[in-house]
């Protein structure tokens, strides 16, 4: 299997980056809308609140941790990017410090079950222990099961717990 290449989104990146966010919000039944762009744009601008990583195939057969800047193209990429993840960071006392939250995992529908979200999750625990995260999150809908099952794969714990969200604004 091909190996995927993880790269640290930046200002230029984020326009080839949107349309695979409308397609995530769109498979994920949510509202893909200008205040998606703007704090995504926000985040790359504040890295110490986390990061997004463009996913793409790793076409050299090797150095999966970012794409090389030897003959970019136009958005500063050497292959196009087909998917994304989100991780924000967090605190909690209940897990005694630091965490992560991985917000958003998209893989364009030719490509899941390939082994590419087990790639981009590694690389993400990858990630969190070197920022010294000791506790990586996230949340799945319950009427997706094979993520469900992915997740329980690589180690994630049901809580028997559920995210409850107040809107503050608006």
């Amino acid at each position: 299997m091909a190996t995927a290449c993880f790269t640290r989104a930046t200002l230029a990146h984020l326009p080839a980056l949107w349309p695979s966010m409308e397609a995530f919000y769109a498979h994920e039944h949510l509202d893909f809308n200008p205040g998606v762009q703007d704090a995504a744009i926000a985040l790359v601008q504040q890295p110490h609140h986390g990061a997004i990583y463009l996913i793409a195939e790793n076409s050299l057969g090797d150095a999966p941790e970012g794409l090389p800047d030897s003959s970019p193209g136009e958005n500063g990429l050497a292959t196009p990017p087909w998917g994304y993840f989100v991780l924000v960071f967090s605190f909690s006392l209940e897990f005694q410090g630091r965490t992560a939250l991985l917000d958003e995992l998209y893989l364009p529908p030719d490509r899941r079950g390939q082994g590419w979200g087990t790639q981009a999750l590694g690389f993400a625990a990858q990630v969190c222990r070197q920022e010294g995260i000791s506790v990586l999150r996230l949340e799945v809908h319950r009427r997706n099961p094979k993520a469900q099952a992915l997740y329980r794969r690589l180690g994630f714990v049901d809580h028997d717990r559920d995210f409850l969200t107040q809107y503050l604004q608006g």
